[in-house]
C-alpha cells in the first residue's frame, strides 16, 4: 500500500481480533439490551455478567481496527498532499458510546456490529470540491489491490446530500494483509473526503449538539436548529456549485431570508 506500512513495527503491539464475527455480532446485541430492573435477582447478575463480557468483545473489536486505520491514514495523507498543498488529515476510532447509539437507532437497528463500516475512520479536508473529487479519483483509479479493497462505489453525499444537509464523500475499504499476516483481514475502514466549508458545517453542527445537549447529528432535536443547518448546507452548496439539499429554497435570496429569521430566533451567533 503506497505511503503506509504493510506490517506492524517490531516495537509496537497492535490489538488483533480475538473473537469470531458471530461472537462480535452477539456482543453488539447484548450491549443494547436493557438489564433487568431488579439488581438483586440471579437474572440480573447473569445479564450483567453477559454485558461485561460483551463490552470486552466490543472493545477488542474496536481496538483491532487501529492498525489498518493507521495504515490507511498514512496513505491518505500521502495522497492528499499530492492533490492539495493544505490538506487536513485526521483519524479516529468510533467511541464505544457511539457504537452503542448507532446500534440502538431506529434507522440502523438491523445492523450487525461486524458489518459496521465506520468503526475506524480517517478524513481529509481539502480547500475545494474540485480537490475532493480529484483525491477520490486517485483512489478509484488505483489498480493496486494489495492492502486495500474498495467496497462498492462509495457514497457521494456531495452530489446527493443526506436529508439533514450532511455533505461529504465516503469510500469504504476492506483491509487485505500480506500472506504472512492475515490477522486484520476484511476489517473495514471508512475514508471521508470533504471540503473546508463542508467540514465547517459538520463541526458547527457537532458543536451545537454539545452546547445545547441535542442529537442533531442523529437527526434528532429541535426542528428550528435542524432547519437552520439544512438551509446552511444549501447556501454552501451554491457557493461550491453543487446540488442543493432537497426541501430548501432554490433561490439564494429566499435562503438568506429564512436563515436570517432562524439565526435571530436561535441566537446562532451567540451560541457559536
Amino acid at each position: 500500500m503506497v505511503g503506509g506500512a504493510l506490517s506492524p513495527p517490531a516495537d509496537m503491539e497492535w490489538a488483533k481480533p480475538q473473537y469470531t464475527r458471530n461472537q462480535v455480532d452477539r456482543a453488539g446485541t447484548v450491549i443494547i439490551k436493557p438489564l433487568p430492573v431488579d439488581w438483586t435477582t440471579p437474572e440480573w447478575r447473569e445479564a450483567f455478567a453477559a454485558y461485561r463480557h460483551a463490552v470486552e468483545v466490543v472493545n477488542n473489536w474496536r481496538s483491532a481496527h487501529s492498525y489498518p486505520l493507521n495504515c490507511f491514514q498514512t496513505n491518505l495523507r500521502t495522497r492528499a498532499r499530492k492533490t492539495s498543498q493544505q490538506p487536513l488529515v485526521s483519524q479516529r476510532l468510533k467511541r464505544f458510546e457511539s457504537i452503542h447509539n448507532k446500534l440502538s437507532r431506529k434507522q440502523t437497528e438491523t445492523m450487525q456490529l461486524s458489518q459496521m463500516q465506520d468503526i475506524g475512520g480517517c478524513r481529509a479536508v481539502l480547500p475545494s470540491c474540485r480537490e475532493v473529487y480529484e483525491l477520490a479519483e486517485s483512489y478509484r483509479s488505483s489498480t493496486r489491490k494489495f492492502a486495500q479493497d474498495l467496497v462498492g462505489d462509495g457514497k457521494d453525499y456531495i452530489a446527493t446530500p443526506k436529508p439533514d444537509g450532511y455533505r461529504s464523500l465516503h469510500l469504504i475499504y476492506r483491509w487485505i494483509g500480506p500472506n504472512n499476516n492475515k490477522s486484520w483481514d476484511k476489517l473495514r475502514i471508512e475514508i471521508q473526503i470533504r471540503s473546508l466549508n463542508q467540514h465547517a458545517w459538520a463541526t458547527a453542527l457537532e458543536t451545537v449538539d454539545i452546547l445545547t445537549k441535542q442529537a442533531l447529528k442523529a437527526n434528532q432535536g429541535d426542528e428550528e436548529w435542524k432547519r437552520f443547518f439544512l438551509l446552511m448546507s444549501s447556501v454552501i452548496a451554491i457557493g461550491e456549485k453543487c446540488p442543493l439539499v432537497p426541501g430548501t429554497p432554490g433561490e439564494i435570496r429566499h435562503l438568506r431570508q429564512e436563515l436570517s429569521d432562524l439565526s435571530r430566533n436561535l441566537d446562532v451567533v451567540h451560541v457559536l
